[in-house]
């Protein structure tokens, strides 16, 4: 039988090793290797940047996660590879015999490439790594205590200049490890960068640094939320917001952003649902953040999966998506645990199953229309996937 090792268990390894897993024969074995105990969750490195996550909730422990699923773990640095013996050579000089080698260590970070650019020296910083999403933590906060000029974006390899030198007081300039140099480049880089821009990830807090300080906004009322969602809620979404009716979703713990915009958006027609349109229709802008804010207080009770037969197939869905036909990861909005994200994406961790079946086959069937992305991923999945994903997801946490 066959021993198939892959070297590196970042987010590329880490599926690699799901998949190999999944595809390999009885008696074949998978073994990682990675450099690091931790796997740290790449695309949620911004929100730790911006205090929306912390370091703990995007990373896990590589060796018990890959044990549950019959994989091998060896944390160790790979010192080189010896492909004519097919024999991976590890830090203490010991070897590892392979019959096949997935390498999935990801690309080394040049930023000594430019002059000026990255986190260690440099005048910008970085979120390609979660140690750098965490200084860059302390730069944002304090960029929001005193703002200035601000550049979000890329740095590709082919690269054209953008003079920051406009205002220099206090240049600001966040970059992205997507497009990180890999070939040599020599530029001046005391405030010069050089960027695919990604103004929209910072519109929203220059729009505010723009038009001044606003007028706080009110707290919401967490003793009239209590009280409104007894009154109006509960009968179908429980006590405490875990609804036990199948078809009801829970919204214990979900974020609160996504409550008031769905609430709002049943009110005005956008999301349609006559039960839902109804007990809306009266409800003022405060009793929606009211209630939001105080069943997102509650405790989410936990799911479990009930189906076996699909279960892998709704975790390859949730956490790699299918590649050959487009359909992304859910994991990459909704994080590997399904704790979704503030104000944006919502959380899924423990979710009914029969409610998210319902909703993945509204978004598909163009029932269901205020999410244009839902409905393009939605709308390549079959009815198979849409149960397995929905069953995944109700025992996630």
């Amino acid at each position: 039988m066959a021993h198939i090792v892959i070297l590196g268990a970042g987010i590329g390894g880490m599926p690699m090793a799901y998949e190999m897993k999944a595809l390999a024969r009885p008696g074949d074995t998978v073994t990682v290797i990675s450099d690091a105990p931790k796997f740290h969750f790449v695309p949620s490195n911004p929100w730790v940047a911006v205090n929306w996550r912390t370091r703990k909730d995007i990373e896990v422990d590589i060796a018990p996660a890959l044990k549950r699923k019959g994989i091998d773990a060896i944390i160790q640095r790979a010192r080189r590879v010896h492909p004519d013996s097919n024999q991976v050579e590890l830090d203490d000089g010991s070897r590892v015999d392979y019959d096949y080698l997935v390498i999935a260590t990801g690309p080394k970070l040049a930023f000594d490439e430019v002059e000026g650019l990255g986190p260690h020296g440099g005048h910008t910083q970085s979120i390609c790594h979660v140690s750098h999403a965490e200084t860059s933590k302390l730069a944002w906060d304090g960029f929001v205590k005193d703002p200035g000029p601000i550049v979000v974006g890329a740095m590709p390899g082919a690269l054209a200049g953008v003079d920051m030198g406009v205002r220099k007081e206090k240049p600001c300039i966040v970059e992205s490890c997507q497009f990180a140099p890999f070939a040599p480049i020599s530029l001046h880089m005391k405030l010069i960068a050089n960027f695919m821009i990604a103004a929209s990830l910072a519109s929203a807090a220059l729009t505010s640094f723009a038009e001044g300080a606003a007028a706080p906004a009110a707290k919401p009322d967490l003793a009239k939320g209590e009280a409104s969602f007894a009154a109006v809620c509960a009968a179908c979404h429980g006590p405490d917001g875990n609804a036990v009716i199948p078809v009801n979703p829970k919204l214990a713990q979900q974020h609160p952003e996504y409550l008031i915009k769905q609430l709002q958006e049943f009110k005005a027609g956008k999301r349609a649902n006559a039960i839902m349109s109804g007990m809306s229709a009266p409800l003022s802008d405060a009793d929606m953040k009211n209630i939001a804010y105080w069943v997102s207080s509650k405790k989410a009770a936990p799911g479990g999966a009930k189906d076996r037969a699909t279960v892998l197939l709704g975790e390859r869905i949730y956490r790699s998506g299918i590649a050959d036909r487009q359909i992304p990861a859910c994991a990459g909005c909704h994080s590997p645990n399904g704790a979704g994200i503030p104000a944006q994406y919502p959380r899924l961790s423990g979710q009914n199953a029969e409610y998210a079946v319902v909703q993945l086959t509204a978004f598909r069937d163009g029932v269901r229309l205020n999410s244009p992305q839902m409905t393009q991923v939605a709308a390549k999945l079959n009815d198979r996937e849409i149960k397995a994903v929905a069953d995944y997801i109700s025992g996630l946490h």
